[in-house]
């Protein structure tokens, strides 16, 4: 969505992620972590709180994002590397 894009640019998410045709390696690539099947407030909390979800994660918290900027990222980060279902 160009909302999960937006947050996406600006929190520099592709500075540790790759995501798409480029970014950083600091951070897992993210082109296929929706086939994991975590769900969409997996991705939330995790967004929120990374170590709670990945024990020593280096990811710094978003629990500042507003509450639809984080649902349209994790919904995003959720079909990543899956086909997508309308629904």
């Amino acid at each position: 969505t160009t909302v999960a894009a937006t947050v996406i640019k600006q929190n520099g998410c592709t500075n540790c992620h790759v995501i798409g045709p480029g970014g950083g390696s600091l951070g897992p690539n993210l082109n296929t972590i929706g086939s994991q099947n975590r769900g969409v407030q997996w991705h939330i909390d995790h967004l929120k709180d990374p170590k709670s979800k990945i024990p020593g994660s280096a990811m710094p918290s978003f629990a500042s994002l507003p509450e639809p900027e984080l649902k349209a990222l994790a919904t995003v980060l959720d079909g990543l590397g899956t086909t997508y279902k309308a629904g």
